[in-house]
């Protein structure tokens, strides 16, 4: 499992699709947690 920082942001929002691409599962940490950037919707767990 990767934790990832800052995945509400757009660099890491799209880090984070594309471990979920490769297979990784990713658990993520952002400032704003409550941001509707999609990840929840693509299986990352924040």
């Amino acid at each position: 499992m990767i934790l990832l920082a800052g995945a509400t942001g757009f660099v890491g929002s799209n880090l984070a699709k594309e471990l979920l691409k490769n297979g990784c599962r990713a658990r993520c940490l952002g400032r704003f947690p409550l941001r509707p950037c999609g990840l929840k919707r693509d299986g990352v767990r924040t």
